[in-house]
């Protein structure tokens, strides 16, 4: 895929196309990550309804940035990596709950202790559900996953967390449902959990 091409295109559509394919190339897409997040930045994520489009822009878009900033390395100095952060943090707040998700993941991705990241996520764990929950894995729970995902130690202090019991929900119903393949990574995560 021509990533500039496709990132510099007029199509939001062709823009989540872009998002999507660009996290698989890891470290090699990281010169495509500021058209990237130019591209996220210019959705106006207040105003009520989205798009299809934006939503996978906004989504693959968060998840994208952080995996690929982590990868090459989470620079709390780095002012370019400090924007994309703020950016994720920025989108774990808008009213459509399938970007929030997406965007709670990609502090996940982003693997930073940066205590903006940090604290975000903390917020979100300890919030109060959302009117538009999903009936499996809330945002809650996702928040909690992504604390666990970076330090199990500091996921630990909210055990008592109605996250934690959500997430923990969550993984025993994937576990009824999970393939051989993700069989065993749930079982890792419930012991743990339990």
């Amino acid at each position: 895929m021509d990533f500039d091409q496709a990132l510099d295109s007029i199509s939001v559509r062709t823009q989540s196309g872009a998002a999507l394919f660009l996290r698989a190339e890891g470290v090699r897409g990281a010169k495509y990550l500021p058209k990237l997040l130019r591209c996220c930045r210019a959705i106006d994520i207040r105003r009520g309804e989205l798009d299809k489009f934006q939503v996978a822009l906004l989504g693959f878009g968060a998840m994208t940035l952080g995996d690929v900033v982590c990868q090459i390395g989470f620079d709390q100095d780095n002012a370019f990596h400090i924007e994309v952060m703020n950016c994720i943090v920025e989108l774990t707040s808008v009213a459509n709950i399938e970007v929030a998700a997406y965007a709670i993941n990609g502090l996940g991705c982003l693997g930073t202790t940066h205590s903006h990241a940090f604290d975000c996520l903390k917020t979100i764990v300890k919030s109060d559900p959302r009117f538009d929950e999903h009936p499996v894995v809330t945002c809650r729970a996702i928040a909690f996953r992504m604390l666990s995902r970076i330090d199990r130690s500091l996921a630990a202090e909210f055990r008592d967390t109605t996250a934690y019991t959500e997430y923990l929900d969550a993984v025993d119903s994937w576990l009824k449902e999970s393939s051989p393949d993700m069989r065993m990574e749930l079982i890792e995560e419930a012991k743990w959990l339990r």
